[in-house]
């Protein structure tokens, strides 16, 4: 008997937890048959006010519903028709008790369908605001008195909540007017949804979570659990449906712990669903946590051969990081090429009102690629300046299109509220950054949604026009215009628009200590240090060494050439090292030797000069030792110094106009010069009062006549200078000295 007791108990506790939370979030799907036992609407005809049922109510669709609770509402109604002109539609539902709310009327213009549309007092937007297919959640209507072929429907709520709670039980009505006649469509599903007092999400705030990825084979975080929010004393059992950017990713329970899986590095939106319009979200933010992996190779040694001095070594140090490290790229502009202003080609939904453009962006790449900001035009030349500034709403979808999402705030995560200067007054590109920059990966799409909060976006003309609009890495695919946030009238539209975006690189290695690969390193051990950080500034390093080691034992004797020939390099200098004159060997490290030269006669007694040559020691031949520092000993041989390089001739082109008016010396006594008659580089001045012995000159027996050349070409060398004079009125050419200098003053 106790055992019998005890176990009737426990079905009595379940069967109250199943009904909690069957209460929770009731569901009820109506017949998509309608009363005349078909699914088209209307069942007869095409619509219009001459056919029934148009003239009798319209096309009836019903629900059967039971169990609901007294203390039960209505959460959200859910249909799904086709129609080949939605605006021909008025919808409204009828409840058992009579009451009636309009859903819908006369919207969508000549689009078609309502797809997975739910009505729901918690939506943003109101279905007026949307666009077909409807996709989304939105608010009924509400009010508006449906007067058509010659019945007229008049709503007594406006909310769903407004209908009278313990009079649920019975049969809705679904109830579609065509009144307009050449179009037909189908119902596919309708349901209703209830929930009772005590459980929702509505007034719900979850605090932001911040976490920090440790998984190295991801770029974010693995197993990322998160504490699912409770509704309220009555949510026990419910169930609630998680969504990560608008993903669903599990079921769970109001106050458990709920693993969500891998999140990708970035901010995300996590929804917390009772029904379609109960629900609150959480903004998580994962950053990166792992440092990258850097390799350096492992320590060398290396052993010189006789008489070296150091060693060139080639390494390589690589980098990896488990997020990829982003390079700037030059930005896209589409469409491609920019269709002319004034054309036809491109307009605007309007000058100072609102106005913005969805569209989608595709990688086509093999590697992520980050989107950073975008540049947008104002206004054009036909409406005018725009005034500056300008804000712009930026979202990136939670999906992967924005196509179904136009009128669905919650589909959408915000990438910042941008402050716009405008380019200029007509449409000139206007930079949009934003706070939020987004990851499209391989392959994936996003829908972009940029929104003129005071002044409309320029989108093309063209309805649905895409050409031109494929430039690797990026496709920028369908778009439409939008004339409000989320709603107003919505048009097939491509944007004009500049995507900026950063393309994923190998991640950065930085040296910080010793000589980069390559490099001759020295005798000793020389450390190389590096360093790699990634985008989210994680840093990792690195060291080897690298040691040189001197020839051993060389000899301690040293030989020295009796005579070594120098050819002086093109600097016209040379400096003779110990490689140069000792011979035999094994030696050490040349460069450990002194090498001296005795220039002065008689050679061999000093003084000892540093081997080094130039000019003037050209042609001569000079006693040279060699000395080992560390046992002093010494050689002794003799040089002899030659220039065996041919010159370098460097001809440069230079081309001058035969009118050019080059500058030239004004006439010393104040006369007009005439123009130098100019061929090639040669200039002719004339001076006609310069006479030698002149009166009144501070030296009369001097003269002295400038030439600028300043004109010149820089760096022109000069390597011939011919002078030609023609002198007239001298009685004895022997008393003339002539001489010419350059700027330094050598003759």
């Amino acid at each position: 008997m106790i055992s019998k007791r005890l176990s009737t108990l426990v079905l009595s506790a379940l069967c109250m937890v199943l009904t909690v939370g069957m209460l929770n979030a009731q569901t009820f799907n109506g017949s998509n048959l309608s009363t005349a036992g078909t699914n088209v609407i209307p069942s007869a005809g095409t619509g219009g006010c001459t056919i029934a049922p148009q003239t009798t109510g319209g096309t009836i669709f019903n629900n059967a519903v039971a169990g609901v609770g007294a203390t039960a509402s209505l959460a959200s109604v859910q249909i799904n028709l086709t129609h080949t002109f939605d605006s021909d539609l008025d919808i409204t539902l009828h409840s058992p008790s009579g009451q009636i709310i309009e859903l819908s009327t006369d919207n969508g213009a000549g689009n078609d369908n309502y797809t997975n549309t739910v009505f729901c007092d918690a939506a943003t937007t109101n279905i007026t605001a949307g666009a077909a297919p409807f996709t989304g959640t939105f608010r009924p209507e509400g009010t508006l008195v449906a007067s058509a072929c010659g019945t007229t429907i008049t709503p007594t709520v406006t909310t769903l909540a407004g209908f009278t709670p313990g009079t649920h039980n019975g049969t809705w009505q679904l109830i579609v007017k065509d009144d307009v006649g050449g179009d037909v469509g189908t119902v596919i599903a309708w349901s209703l949804s209830f929930a009772v007092p005590g459980c929702t999400y509505v007034g719900v705030t979850v605090p932001n979570l911040n976490i920090a990825g440790t998984d190295p084979a991801v770029c974010g975080a693995s197993n990322v659990s998160v504490t699912v929010p409770s509704g309220g004393p009555n949510c026990t059992g419910a169930v609630v449906a998680i969504f990560v950017d608008g993903v669903f990713v599990v079921n769970s329970t109001p106050g458990a712990i709920a693993n969500i899986g891998t999140i990708s590095s970035g901010t995300h939106v996590i929804t917390y669903q009772l029904s379609a319009c109960d629900f609150t979200t959480q903004t998580v933010n994962i950053t990166d946590g792992v440092k990258p992996v850097i390799t350096c190779p492992a320590n060398q040694n290396y052993n010189l051969d006789p008489g070296a001095c150091s060693q060139i070594v080639n390494f390589n140090v690589t980098a990896t990081d488990n997020c990829p490290f982003y390079v700037q790229q030059a930005p896209l502009l589409f469409p491609t090429p920019l269709l002319a202003h004034g054309a036809g080609a491109i307009t605007v939904a309007g000058n100072n009102l609102p106005g913005g453009n969805f569209f989608n962006l595709t990688n086509t790449s093999a590697n992520p690629i980050r989107i950073t900001g975008y540049r947008v035009r104002f206004g054009s030349a036909a409406f005018g300046a725009v005034a500056s500034p300008q804000t712009v709403n930026t979202y990136v979808s939670n999906g992967n299109t924005f196509v179904g999402q136009t009128a669905n705030a919650a589909g959408w995560s915000s990438t910042g509220v941008a402050s716009v200067v405008v380019g200029g007054a007509n449409s000139e590109l206007s930079q949009v950054n934003l706070t939020t920059p987004f990851i499209i990966d391989p392959g994936q799409t996003k829908g972009v949604y940029l929104f003129g909060v005071n002044a409309s976006l320029v989108y093309n003309a063209a309805a649905g026009f895409v050409a031109n609009n494929a430039q690797p890495p990026i496709t920028l695919g369908s778009g439409a215009s939008s004339t409000g946030l989320f709603g107003g009238s919505i048009a097939n539209r491509s944007p004009n628009v500049e995507v900026q975006y950063a393309a994923a690189g190998p991640v950065i290695v930085t040296q910080t200590a010793g000589l980069p690969s390559g490099s001759e390193f020295p005798i000793g051990t020389t450390t190389n240090c590096f360093r790699a950080a990634d985008v989210a500034g994680n840093v990792s390093t690195c060291c080897f060494t690298v040691t040189v080691i001197e020839f051993p034992n060389p000899i301690a004797s040293l030989v020295c050439n009796d005579l070594v020939y120098v050819s002086l390099d093109q600097s016209c200098n040379y400096c003779l090292g110990a490689d140069g004159v000792l011979e035999g060997g094994p030696y050490g490290c040349y460069d450990d030797y002194v090498v001296e030269a005795d220039k002065t006669l008689p050679y061999g007694n000093g003084p000892w000069v540093p081997a080094c040559f130039g000019p003037s020691d050209l042609g001569k031949t000079y006693q040279v030792r060699v000395t080992d520092p560390v046992t002093g000993n010494k050689c002794w041989g003799n040089v002899k110094i030659e220039d065996k390089l041919a010159p370098v001739l460097v001809c440069r082109d230079y081309t001058v106009p035969c009118n050019a008016a080059f500058p030239y010396p004004a006439d010393p006594n104040g006369a007009p010069e005439p123009a130098p008659a100019i061929s090639g580089y040669q200039v002719q001045t004339v001076f006609p009062n310069a006479l030698i012995g002149e009166a009144g000159a501070p030296n009369p027996d001097v003269q002295v006549y400038n030439f600028d050349y300043g004109y010149l070409p820089a760096g022109t060398a000069a390597l011939d200078v011919n002078c030609r004079i023609k002198l007239t009125g001298h009685t004895f050419l022997p008393d003339l000295n002539i001489v010419v200098t350059n700027p330094q003053g050598v003759v």
